[in-house]
């Protein structure tokens, strides 16, 4: 793999099986390839999935195909959003206007990635194949206060916690960090921040982990919500929210009364052509900073905290347009 030249286009995928937003020990599978047609002078797309298009300037008549540039494009025709990998094995003739590898996520619909430029009067000459894996990968991290995934409670005592577990995070492993909320019998969870449900899973006993609501926000990263009762979830997937949406009931947890685990993710990608592709892609864990009755802060372990939430939190990630609506329809 020395002489690869790497090409990642990411996308994103929400599909309900695989939307926990975790990449798998195989991160990247491979479908679909690519190469330049001499004879037709344009890229040939062969074998990709179903829910992705790949597609030359050519296709839609740009003036550009007219200068002997390739632009590629990418459709997502699902409803949801993807990963995808491509790496050359033949390059010759051409300059890509991007720096490569080459890595961007965005949702369904077109997107132009890149054009490759002729380097000289040599004919053009290179291929790729096509990888893909599910997840937003490298998001552009906003700051933003989160709310305590409870409402109007206060003595919400915490604890964080931090271990390392690779057979859960893939192949590379992954520094978790998340943290505990220790509240009484009966608490409603809501969400700490607006965005997308992407996974609801309720249908364990009282005293099993599994149960769980993991929202990906606006800025691509993913908060999970783990220790949902059982039967207990007022979201479905795809159900686009607002900070401070009802989300489920804690469950109950025999050793330490009512407990929530709630951390904050995303995915990141790093191709690297000495290493394994295995290693290319980690989940990072953050430490969110809450906004509390007390303070706005990183939670201290062992400390007590009441929860806060106002207008300006829940619409800080708003357009100025819906944030005037959304306080318009609260006053209705």
């Amino acid at each position: 793999m020395k002489n690869l030249l790497v090409l990642s286009l990411c996308f994103l995928s929400l599909s309900p099986l695989l939307s926990q937003e975790i990449p798998s020990r195989n991160t990247f599978i491979r479908q679909g390839f690519g190469y330049y047609d001499q004879n037709e002078g344009k890229i040939i797309y062969q074998d990709m999935p179903y829910d992705i298009e790949l597609y030359s300037a050519d296709f839609q008549r740009d003036v550009e195909s007219l200068n002997g540039q390739q632009t590629i494009w990418a459709k997502n025709i699902s409803s949801n959003n993807i990963t995808v990998l491509i790496l050359f094995d033949r390059f010759m003739g051409v300059m890509s206007t991007e720096p490569l590898p080459y890595v961007k996520s965005f949702g369904p619909g077109v997107k132009r990635l890149l054009t490759l430029k002729r380097t000289s009067t040599a004919q053009a000459d290179f291929n790729f194949n096509m990888y893909y894996t599910y997840g937003f990968a490298n998001p552009e991290i906003k700051e933003i206060d989160y709310s305590l995934p409870f409402s109007g409670q206060s003595n919400i005592k915490v604890t964080q916690t931090k271990y390392v577990a690779p057979q859960e995070y893939g192949d590379k492993e992954a520094e978790f960090h998340g943290v505990n909320f220790a509240v009484p019998e009966g608490s409603e969870i809501i969400a700490s921040r607006g965005g997308k449900v992407v996974l609801v899973e309720d249908k364990y006993d009282a005293g099993q982990n599994e149960n769980r609501i993991s929202v990906l926000h606006l800025d691509g990263t993913i908060g999970n919500y783990l220790g949902i009762q059982k039967e207990s979830s007022k979201v479905n997937v795809g159900d686009e929210i607002l900070m401070g949406t009802p989300l489920a009931m804690a469950q109950k947890n025999d050793n330490n009364g009512i407990q929530l685990l709630f951390s904050l993710s995303y995915l990141k990608i790093e191709p690297d052509l000495n290493t394994e592709m295995s290693t290319w892609s980690t989940t990072v864990f953050m430490k969110p900073t809450f906004h509390t009755k007390e303070n706005t802060e990183a939670l201290t372990s062992g400390n007590v905290y009441s929860s806060f939430l106002d207008d300006d939190m829940v619409t800080q990630e708003m357009s100025r347009k819906d944030r005037k609506k959304y306080l318009s329809d609260k006053k209705n």
